[in-house]
């Protein structure tokens, strides 16, 4: 006997807006705080970018960021002419990731079901990158807050993005007519 996939109460929106890039290197970090940008102190975590910049900084383990900028700050923009002064030590990496916004009041019991990681553990800090699997698909989460409501970003390769909005569709997820979402609060 097969049994049907539960429906879950919780949805998903693209995210548009913002800006990314990434950059690798032993002094990487150096680098981005020498540009006035936040960097996270620990591996795999999260911070918030603050004036002259807004959006925020990944670190993806000791030496590589994923950096997301809203519109009309220069962040980017100034990481990239840093890099071409930078005799090589850096590397800039090119970031075109499918970006996705889940929220729900059923979001972590449906992610239990198709993700390798348990949001709900107590080990879990508001404040961490998370690398795994979902659906079989390699994605990297942080918790991120729109107003009251409280989710999920995720990351994931462009190429395979399709296949993740039609595997959270056919759990119950909903997606907005207008599924696209300019991220301007995290």
């Amino acid at each position: 006997m097969i049994t049907p996939v539960a429906r879950h109460q919780f949805g998903f929106s693209e995210v548009t807006g913002v800006k990314r890039c990434g950059i690798k290197g032993t002094e990487a970090a150096a680098l981005l705080q020498q540009l006035g940008a936040a960097v996270p102190a620990n591996p795999n975590s999260v911070v918030s970018l603050t004036a002259p910049y807004q959006g925020r900084c990944l670190r993806l383990g000791f030496n590589e960021f994923l950096l997301e900028q809203q519109d009309g700050t220069d962040l980017i923009d100034a990481v990239c002419a840093a890099l071409a002064a930078n005799n090589g030590r850096h590397c800039l990496a090119q970031r075109c990731d499918t970006s996705l916004l889940l929220q729900g009041p059923q979001l972590y019991p449906a992610l239990r079901e198709i993700c390798a990681y348990d949001f709900e553990s107590p080990r879990a800090r508001a404040d961490e990158t998370v690398m795994t699997l979902m659906a079989g698909i390699s994605v990297t989460f942080i918790r991120e807050s729109h107003g009251a409501s409280q989710g999920l970003r995720l990351w994931c390769d462009p190429t395979l993005g399709q296949y993740l909005r039609e595997c959270l569709s056919a759990m119950g997820a909903q997606s907005p007519a207008n599924s696209s979402l300019s991220v301007t609060d995290h």
